[in-house]
């Protein structure tokens, strides 16, 4: 109610007549609560879930094979972090080139010939307003963060993580 008397207060003093129920349509907070809190701090969400909600909810199946183009234009997405995460650390790379030439032996191999263009995107969290930011400052201290570097050079070698490619640190 506060709100209500607060926005009828201020469209009176500017002389306009205001219909509440059109302003009652919108959000009356700093932030959009569906994204975050009252503090502007992002919620955070599990990515699963956000596709069950845009797919099965919709009544929409996911097919687990690509369908047949028959010629037409085609190109395919591909999350680069999720096939970094499910490549791991294979035992015979032992270079970042190594890697790159198994990642795009991959990526050529299940969809080379079978799509016109293959797109690979890789998530950028770039300051502290990202859900990122928010969910590293969650786990703050329950794990080790591992060290992070620009690679500009394929030699630098791998070391044996479970976590994928991670550099020797020199």
């Amino acid at each position: 109610m506060k709100a209500k008397k607060r926005v009828r207060d201020v469209a009176a003093q500017a002389g306009r007549n205001v219909e509440m129920e059109e302003i009652l349509k919108h959000e009356l907070s700093p932030v959009p609560l569906s994204l975050a809190k009252i503090n502007g701090e992002m919620n955070s969400v599990i990515k699963a879930d956000l596709l069950d909600l845009v797919t099965i909810d919709q009544g929409i199946e996911i097919s687990s094979t690509l369908p047949e183009t028959q010629g037409a234009k085609t190109c395919i997405l591909i999350d680069g972090h999720a096939l970094i995460q499910a490549l791991g650390k294979p035992s015979n790379c032992r270079t970042f080139d190594d890697y790159a030439n198994l990642f795009l032996k991959i990526v050529f191999r299940k969809f080379n010939g079978s799509v016109k263009r293959i797109d690979v995107v890789f998530d950028r969290y770039i300051g502290n307003e990202s859900i990122k930011t928010v969910t590293r400052g969650k786990r703050a201290g329950k794990t080790k963060r591992p060290i992070r570097k620009v690679i500009d050079i394929g030699t630098v070698p791998l070391i044996a993580t479970g976590m994928g490619p991670v550099y020797y640190a020199r």
